[in-house]
């Protein structure tokens, strides 16, 4: 590699590295066409949560978990292509 390729291609993977799981997980989410995600969190997923704001097409429902397995449900009723 020449000293330019060399350099942009650590720089990428610097910005790919500063990335936390809270983001990669979203970001897998995304890349399996998955948009909508139901949940009752507590306070482990709190970083996830607020990660949430950097992806405003992603969309968390709350839902105490016996709603959860009901509005699943009824989302994927409606829309049969998930």
């Amino acid at each position: 590699m020449d000293g330019e390729l060399t350099t942009k291609v650590l720089e990428i993977d610097a910005k790919i590295n500063k990335r936390t799981g809270r983001f990669a997980i979203i970001e897998q989410l995304r890349a399996d066409g998955i948009d909508h995600m139901f949940g009752n969190p507590g306070t482990v997923e709190q970083g996830f949560l607020d990660a949430l704001s950097d992806y405003p097409d992603f969309k968390y429902i709350f839902a105490l978990w016996q709603l959860e397995v009901i509005m699943v449900s009824g989302y994927l009723l409606s829309n049969p292509d998930g």
